[in-house]
């Protein structure tokens, strides 16, 4: 008898592993698009030297557009723990985002220059065949 509300404990603990298929998320759609971008670079920069050059650029894209979604994540943990203390004032909240723009402002521009980059390595025909179709803005 003692053990049938251990059983039920361990049951209802390990329900939500099963509800979730125990997969873990995908990539967000920002880097979803990188990888796009990615896969066309292979196919679109025929020329091998310059497709390493803009392969590395994408690969350090990917990294910069992961930092953005784990910094976006970090901040909003900051905000929650400092809503839950009484203690916390108008000005903490600002040091908080001010962080997180300063943050955010420095990842974009390392984004940008790297889009420069890549852009100067390919040719205008090569570069309309990468960007078709794809919205890097949403």
């Amino acid at each position: 008898m003692r053990r049938y509300p251990l059983i039920l404990l361990l049951t209802l603990s390990l329900l939500p592993l099963f509800a979730c298929g125990g997969e873990p998320p995908g990539p967000s759609p920002a880097v979803t698009k990188v990888l796009q971008l990615k896969a066309k670079i292979t196919e679109v920069v025929t020329d091998e030297e310059r497709q390493a050059q803009v392969l590395k650029l994408a690969d350090k894209m990917e990294k910069q557009v992961k930092k953005l979604d784990g910094l976006s994540g970090s901040t909003r943990n900051k905000i929650f723990k400092a809503y839950k203390n009484p203690d916390t004032t108008q000005d903490d909240f600002k040091k908080i985002f001010m962080k997180h723009s300063e943050k955010r402002l420095k990842t974009v521009t390392e984004l940008v220059d790297l889009r420069v980059k890549m852009r100067q390595l390919v040719s205008e025909e090569e570069w309309g065949r990468l960007t078709e179709g794809v919205e890097f803005v949403r």
